[in-house]
């Protein structure tokens, strides 16, 4: 993959300081991750002086399944950032899906997906962020500060040293948090939340052990949880689980997720014990209320839900580009009512499209009622087509046993 983001001189200011200091942004975004990157890009084409600030240093691997919905590739296509999935190298058309629960098996022709490594799509949309006039700035942790006047503290730390900033807007895009950014707010964690993990298997590690091919996304479901995996453009396959708490506890995360394999007998379970996982917290957790004064929240920070339904990177874009028209005005003027309008933005941009989830990622537990989902579905690929049709993907029966 090329360095999409090119040299370290990350852009120039575009202009619109509404009267303040040049040392204060009029927004300062926390994460460069997809629902960062595209908040960034959507303010600065509003002609307001971003900075975009990353924790770890680009280009960084994620616990992701890597899959675009058609949801999120209409995202981009209405923010004219389609191109970058046709200049990804690891980026690749979705055609088929494959179910594996147990000896049950579903397999569906489907279309309107795409599958892209999250180190290159993350990469690409930071340099349209970049391009755009944002300044980016990686390697460097953000810590949310007090309001001060008309304006948000952040202090800002990097191997270089610290130094504290100002901006009329701060957005939160720091993924699965595992306490809150300030005592503004309180983070609720489900029980039993499952635990998630991603790994990388080169293609030389993949080639023998499982005959993946491009285009398909795999899923499997057992006891233990789920891992769907998906071999990109580069010929690698990612793999991205939500794995039991307790199985993870009794056996470790790579041993659950090969017994997970064994028991479709799908893929060589060696393959992924012997993967180098990645762990996150807790999957299904909230983060309320997804405003404060001069602050607000998007992507995985503001709410995640085990996403079987392979939506998380579109509810980023969706996020992303909702609230640039907020922080826009909040930089004209802040006012109580634009936490509010978030609130409500949020729910209508986001939290709608999640609710499918909750009934599936509860299904999912139950061995005896996936098993007989997967059965029925496989006797009736037609029974699918309102799932198909919430992620605007279109599909028709394949083979199904």
């Amino acid at each position: 993959m090329t360095d999409a983001l090119g040299s370290r001189d990350h852009g120039q200011s575009n202009g619109r300081s509404n009267g303040r200091s040049s040392s204060a942004w009029d927004a300062v975004v926390i994460g460069a991750g997809p629902a960062g990157a595209t908040a960034a890009l959507q303010i600065a084409r509003r002609g307001r002086r971003v900075l975009l600030v990353e924790r770890k240093a680009f280009p960084r691997p994620k616990v992701c399944g890597t899959c675009l919905s058609g949801t999120a590739v209409k995202c981009l296509e209405s923010m004219g950032l389609r191109h970058i999935l046709d200049e990804a190298g690891t980026a690749r058309r979705l055609t088929s899906y494959e179910l594996r629960h147990g000896t049950s098996q579903l397999e569906l022709a489907t279309s309107g997906g795409w599958s892209i490594a999250r180190s290159e799509l993350d990469a690409l949309l930071v340099r349209e962020a970049v391009n755009a006039g944002v300044e980016f700035r990686d390697g460097t942790s953000a810590t949310l500060g007090p309001v001060a006047g008309d304006v948000r503290e952040v202090t800002l730390k990097s191997p270089s040293g610290s130094e504290r900033i100002t901006a009329s807007t701060v957005v939160l895009a720091t993924g699965l948090v595992t306490r809150p950014p300030s005592d503004e707010f309180a983070l609720r964690v489900r029980p039993k939340s499952r635990l998630g993990a991603g790994a990388i298997l080169a293609p030389e590690a993949s080639s023998d052990a499982c005959d993946l091919v491009g285009g398909r996304l795999l899923m499997l479901s057992g006891p233990e949880g789920y891992c769907g995996l998906v071999r990109t453009g580069d010929g690698a396959i990612h793999a991205a689980a939500a794995v039991d708490a307790t199985s993870v506890k009794r056996d470790g995360m790579a041993a659950a997720i090969a017994t997970l394999a064994d028991r479709t007998g799908r893929i060589d379970p060696q393959c992924l014990l012997s993967a180098d996982w990645t762990g996150t917290p807790a999957l299904t957790r909230t983060l309320r209320p997804v405003a404060a004064e001069r602050v607000f929240i998007v992507g995985d920070a503001a709410g995640y839900i085990e996403p079987f339904t392979g939506e998380g990177i579109g509810w980023g874009l969706l996020s992303g580009q909702a609230v640039a028209p907020l922080v826009d005005d909040a930089c004209e003027r802040w006012s109580s009512q634009l936490a509010s309008r978030w609130h409500r933005d949020y729910r209508r941009a986001v939290v709608s499209k999640q609710r499918l989830c909750h009934p599936i990622a509860t299904g999912l537990r139950s061995p005896w009622l996936t098993g007989c989902s997967v059965r029925l579905l496989s006797s009736f690929p037609q029974v699918a087509k309102p799932l198909l049709s919430h992620l605007q993907l279109s599909a028709a029966p394949a083979v199904g046993s």
